[in-house]
Parts: structure tokens; sequence; C-alpha cells
């Protein structure tokens, strides 16, 4: 799953491929408030899952493996 977020990623953003699923998002300057809003939307399509209004804060974007996490907490 992490592979298919880091490609919905690059398409939202324009920029390289990451492959460092630990790597900070937002210090890397790969995501921002934008960003989030439409990861956001592209995970809850791609991932037939609804994310918690709640649960969409900076740190659960800030990483790949973040991300990752909280679509599977949704999938439950």
């Amino acid at each position: 799953m992490q592979e298919k977020i880091a490609d919905l990623l690059r398409d939202i953003n324009g920029k390289e491929r990451i492959s460092d699923f630990n790597m900070d998002l937002f210090e890397n300057d790969m995501l921002d408030s934008l960003g989030i809003a439409q990861l956001v939307a592209a995970l809850e399509e791609n991932f037939n899952v609804e994310i918690d209004p709640e649960d969409i804060l900076p740190e659960n974007f800030s990483t790949i493996n973040e991300i990752d996490a909280l679509v599977h907490k949704d999938k439950v």
C-alpha cells in the first residue's frame, strides 16, 4: 500500500517518487495543506475508505508510513 500512496503523492505534487517511507513529507516540501486535501480525496477513492475529518491532522500525514497507518485504521 505504501507504494500506491507514494504514487498518489507524486501525482499530486508532481515531484519525484518517494522511496523512503519514513521521510518527513512537510520538511522535504512534498506535502502541504492543499496537498493533504487532495491526498485525502485520492486515498478515499483509491482505497475505498472514508477518512474521519478528526484524523485529518498534519501528524497523520507526516510520512508515507503514517498515511498508511491512517488508511488501515479507517478501513476497519
